[in-house]
């Protein structure tokens, strides 16, 4: 899990016409950008290990600038999980399930399977509460290379019950997060095909 921390409000520019024109921008899965910009104070909490930031500006204007903290923390649902056996089977969950997850939880799985192989996931449950996948969601990158780009991912949020993926090769990434309202989660089999 990435935790970034504005240390003191960001203060990259003003907002003109409610739209960031200098701004840092950290990479989430399925190849979006949030934003950070005019004063803002708090953290972002990013699924994934790979994280990405840029700050983007023009010489129009100078401001204040910004200051920003990047810490990672692993949790109970950041792990490796390698299959042996070319039948396999299990779980992964989000956090409590079927209860409901603490606010602001993040986890992602990397499940690799034996050479030659693929992995099937069934998505058997999913129950989260934002419609447009911006603060909650689940990111399955079917490449396995943890990227999390639209070509090789599927995202699940609240529009989605249930869904099947199937892997492009012997591994899979799966990132979750949870955002500030909690809810039941997910719940997925992983079975080696």
């Amino acid at each position: 899990m990435q935790v970034v921390h504005p240390a003191s409000p960001v203060q990259v520019s003003k907002k003109k016409l409610k739209k960031c024109v200098d701004f840092v921008g950290i990479q989430i899965p399925y190849n979006r950008t949030v934003k950070l910009c005019g004063a803002r104070k708090g953290s972002i909490f990013v699924p994934n290990l790979n994280l990405e930031a840029n700050f983007v500006t023009d010489n129009a204007v100078t401001d204040v600038g910004f200051n920003v903290s990047i810490t990672w923390q692993k949790t109970e649902c950041h792990r490796v999980i390698e299959l042996s056996d070319d039948s396999a089977t299990g779980v992964i969950q989000s956090p409590r399930f079927p209860k409901k997850y603490p606010k602001n939880s993040v986890c992602e799985w990397w499940i690799v399977a034996p050479e030659g192989k693929r992995i099937q996931l069934e998505f058997t449950q999913i129950n989260i509460r934002d419609k447009k996948c911006l603060n909650a969601y689940i990111a399955v990158d079917r490449s396995g290379k943890a990227s999390y780009l639209r070509d090789d991912s599927s995202l699940l949020c609240a529009a989605h019950k249930s869904a099947d993926v199937l892997s492009d090769g012997n591994t899979v990434n799966v990132a979750f997060a949870g955002g500030r309202r909690r809810s039941r989660g997910f719940s997925a089999r992983y079975t080696v095909v």
